[in-house]
This record gives structure tokens, C-alpha cells and sequence, in this order.
């Protein structure tokens, strides 16, 4: 256990004389699973282990959910998530994004309250029913009414278009 990195060793193998594969697996709460094999010597491990700890520590990309029906605009959010790193997954119906969300496991979503089959915040509270994933609203009903709708929902944020995709990023993160 290493609790200041919030890494532990989840195997340590040892190599025998005939040959047989040592390594290691690092495992931290930030990414997934991170494993180490050779065929050199297991003593020389712990002076590689450094290496292994900081790609360990290296963030997964958070994977972003848009349900969003218009094509410009998802495919500029897209660009900017995957400008920052993210890895952004889009549906253009809110049955799609319920869908993905039983397939997929998404960091955040972002929600459009506008969509052809169904209202985003209809899609809201089946998301609350069974999750507690983020939900950041992105539409263009910018009255007070809608964005109070949108937050008791439990959408973690509202944010109106147009907008800035660089402050929309800046949300996700």
C-alpha cells in the first residue's frame, strides 16, 4: 500500500531459474489497472518501480456523455473535450444517451433540454433514478424558470447558448 499516492500493489511475481516472467501491478485510484512484466531480474524491479508509479498516476481521459440533437454543436464540444483530454462519446436522442448510460461507463453528461424524442429533463430524472453521474444542462431556455427546473432535477449545472466551449470545458473539469 503506498495510501500517500492512493496506489497499492495489487501482484508481485518473482522469476525462477527456468526462466518464468517477473512483474508487478500498480494499481491507484485514479486509473486503471497498470501492469509491469520482464524477464530481467526481479531485483532490479524496485529500481524501476518509480517509472511504473508515475504512469500509474497518469489520469484516465473522464468520458463525457452528449445527448445533444444538433451536429454543429456536438461536434465543437467534442473537439473541445478531446482538445483537454477527455474522451466524449455523442447521441443525438435522449433514448440513446439512457442507453449508453447502461453500457458505458460515463464520468459526466452533458444534457441538451431540447431533444426530438423526448425532454431533457424527462431524461433527467430517469438519469437521477438510477445514477448520480453529473448532469450539466446545455440549452438555449435561458429563463429562470427553466434553470431552476434544470437544477431541482438535479442537473449539477446549467449553462445557456450560445455559450464558450473553453467555459463548458472548464465546468467539466
Amino acid at each position: 500500500e503506498f495510501p500517500a499516492h492512493g496506489m497499492r500493489i495489487r501482484g508481485l511475481s518473482i522469476a525462477t531459474p527456468s526462466g518464468e516472467r517477473s512483474g508487478l501491478q500498480v494499481e491507484s485510484r485514479t486509473t486503471r489497472l497498470h501492469t509491469y512484466t520482464s524477464t530481467e531480474d526481479p531485483a532490479l524491479i524496485p529500481l524501476r518501480f518509480h517509472r511504473y508509479i508515475r504512469e500509474a498516476q497518469r489520469p484516465m481521459p473522464g468520458v463525457i456523455l452528449i445527448i445533444e440533437d444538433e451536429p454543429s454543436i456536438a461536434e465543437n464540444i467534442e473537439f473541445a473535450l478531446e482538445t483537454d483530454g477527455f474522451l466524449p462519446i455523442w447521441t443525438t436522442t435522449g433514448g440513446d444517451g439512457l442507453e449508453k448510460l447502461k453500457t458505458e461507463a460515463v464520468d459526466l453528461i452533458i444534457l441538451d433540454v431540447g431533444l426530438p424524442d423526448m425532454s431533457g429533463f424527462d431524461v433527467c430524472r430517469e438519469i437521477r433514478a438510477q445514477s448520480r453521474v453529473p448532469v450539466i444542462f446545455l440549452t438555449a431556455r435561458e429563463g429562470e424558470i427553466d434553470r431552476v427546473v434544470g437544477l431541482e432535477l438535479g442537473a449539477d449545472d446549467y449553462v445557456v447558448k450560445p455559450f464558450s466551449p473553453r467555459e463548458l470545458v472548464a465546468r467539466v473539469r
